[in-house]
C-alpha cells in the first residue's frame, strides 16, 4: 500500500477543492477515500469538513476551516507529530520580502512571504490566533532579524500596536540566507527563530529620518495601497507618532 500522509474524506465539491488546493500548495501526499477505504485507517491525518464529521473522535481527523492557514496547521502539527509542545517561535526576515517561519519544538509548522510589514503582521497574527486557540499555555517568542533596521522596526511597531504584550526578540540574522532563490527569505526566517536574541526595548525602535527611509516608506505605502503619501507623513511613521497602518 503507498504511503499516505493525509486522507480527504470530503464529498462537498466546494470543500472538496479548498482542500485539493490546500494540500498540492503544501506538497503533502493525500488520497481521495470514501469512508472504510483502507487509506483512510493509515493516514497520518483525516481530512473532513464539518458537515461530514465521522462518528469516530479519531486524534487524526482535521476540519477544513474555510480559513486555510488555521487548516494548514492543524495539518502540519500532526503530520510533525506535536502533541505538548514546549518551545513557540516565530521567525522573522525583514526586509522589502519578508520571510516569516512558524517553529515548534524545532519543527517547522508553516512558512510564509509577504511584501510589506502589515502583511508580515497579519500572518504572525493569524498563527498567534490559531496558536492561542490549541495551545493557550504556551507562550510564543517573536525573533526578528535586523539586517535592514527600518523594515524590523516598521514590523515590530506594528505588531507591538496589536500585540502590546507579546515577547518579541531582536536577532543578529548574520550568515542566515543560505540561497539566492525565492524561498531564501523563509529558509532565513527559520534559522532566525532558532536564534536567541535580546528581548526588544524602546531605544531599539528608534530611527533617524533618513532620506532613504522616507523613500522606502513611501514605497511600502504604494505598494500596499496604490496611493500616496506625503514626506511628512512618512516621517511621521518613522519618528513612531503613526504606524502606516493609521493612514489606510
Amino acid at each position: 500500500m503507498s504511503r499516505c500522509e493525509v486522507a480527504v474524506l470530503i464529498q462537498a465539491p466546494r470543500k472538496l477543492y479548498m482542500a485539493l488546493e490546500l494540500l498540492k500548495r503544501l506538497g503533502i501526499h493525500f488520497a481521495v477515500c470514501a469512508p472504510g477505504d483502507p487509506l483512510c485507517t493509515v493516514a497520518d491525518v483525516v481530512l473532513v469538513s464539518k458537515d461530514e464529521l465521522p462518528p469516530s473522535r479519531d486524534q487524526r481527523i482535521v476540519t477544513i476551516d474555510d480559513d486555510t492557514v488555521m487548516t494548514e496547521l492543524d495539518i502540519m502539527v500532526r503530520l510533525r507529530k506535536v502533541v505538548e509542545p514546549s518551545c513557540i517561535m516565530v521567525g522573522i526576515d525583514p526586509g522589502m520580502r519578508f520571510g516569516l517561519a512558524f517553529v515548534i519544538d524545532g519543527r517547522v509548522i508553516a512558512k510564509d512571504a509577504a511584501s510589506s510589514p502589515m502583511i508580515a503582521v497579519d500572518i504572525t497574527i493569524r498563527w498567534l490566533s490559531w496558536l492561542n486557540n490549541r495551545f493557550s499555555l504556551i507562550t510564543p517568542i517573536v525573533r526578528i532579524g535586523t539586517g535592514y533596521r527600518l523594515y524590523s522596526v516598521l514590523y515590530t511597531r506594528s505588531l507591538l500596536q496589536r500585540c502590546p504584550k507579546l515577547h518579541i526578540e531582536f536577532v543578529n540574522e548574520s550568515h542566515t540566507t543560505r540561497s539566492n532563490s525565492t524561498l531564501s527569505d523563509e529558509s532565513a526566517a527559520v534559522v532566525i527563530a532558532a536564534r536567541c536574541g535580546h528581548a526588544v526595548t524602546s531605544s531599539d525602535l528608534v530611527l533617524d529620518s533618513k532620506r532613504e527611509y522616507i523613500h522606502h516608506v513611501k514605497r511600502i505605502f504604494t505598494r500596499h495601497n496604490s496611493s500616496s503619501i506625503s514626506t511628512d507623513e512618512a516621517e511621521a511613521i518613522i519618528r513612531g507618532d503613526i504606524v502606516l497602518e493609521d493612514l489606510l
